[in-house]
Formats: structure tokens, C-alpha cells, sequence
């Protein structure tokens, strides 16, 4: 039995090789930079509307469950005062959090400042600005 003639690896490459594999990359390339744009471009919309949807998905609960008691129209907007009131409050809470912490900030830097030995009070004296 005589062995298979053996075809050169550099033939077997060229019979093999078409242009539609390449292609079918550039385009998939191609159509990812595209989405990828259009959705920089539309980031605000999207956002608004992911938000809006979540917001809604979240107070449907406490709408059907106290449209058992009361109308729904009722029930719709004691859910929403409800929940601008708890946004409210957190943000006032976080609110005097920052303030209170920026202004410990604040004073510990004024406190560091005027020490009298800088942490860098040698190497200023050596650079001897002045005579330049």
C-alpha cells in the first residue's frame, strides 16, 4: 500500500483559505464599534429610561398592595410622596454626613499646614528658589 502523497503545507493553506472568514470578522467588528457608538450616543435616554423602568418595577408592589384598602389612584400617589420622602431624607442624611466630614477634613488640614517643620521644609531650604 503506498502511503498518501503529501501536500505541501503552504498549498494546503492557500486551497483553504477564502475571503468570507476575514469578512465575517471586519463586519462583526464592525457592527460592535457601531453599537458600542450608539450607545455613547444615546447614554442619557437609555439611562433615564433603565432608571425609570426600575423605579416603576420596584413601586408597583407597594401600589397593589394598598389598592386592596384604598382606589389605586390613591394608593399610586401615596406610593410616590412616599418614596420621594424617603429619597428626601437619605439624601439629607448622607448630606450632613459629607459635611460634617469635609469640615474634619478641612480642619486637620489647617492643623497640618501650620506646624512649623513641613515634611519637606529641608528639601525647600536646599532648592534655594530665590537666587534664580
Amino acid at each position: 500500500m503506498r502511503p498518501p502523497p503529501l501536500l505541501q503545507p503552504s498549498s494546503q493553506l492557500w486551497q483553504t483559505l477564502n475571503n468570507s472568514i476575514p469578512l465575517r470578522y471586519i463586519l462583526l467588528f464592525a457592527c460592535g464599534w457601531i453599537t458600542v457608538l450608539l450607545i455613547n450616543y444615546f447614554y442619557g435616554t437609555i439611562a433615564l429610561f433603565t432608571a425609570a423602568g426600575i423605579f416603576a418595577a420596584l413601586s408597583n408592589y407597594p401600589v397593589v398592595w394598598l389598592s386592596r384598602y384604598i382606589p389605586r389612584g390613591l394608593a399610586i400617589a401615596l406610593t410616590f410622596i412616599a418614596a420621594i420622602a424617603l429619597l428626601l431624607g437619605l439624601v439629607i442624611v448622607i448630606g450632613l454626613q459629607v459635611l460634617s466630614q469635609g469640615q474634619g477634613l478641612l480642619t486637620h488640614i489647617g492643623d497640618a499646614l501650620n506646624q512649623q517643620p513641613l515634611p519637606f521644609q529641608d528639601l525647600l531650604n536646599q532648592l534655594d528658589i530665590s537666587t534664580a
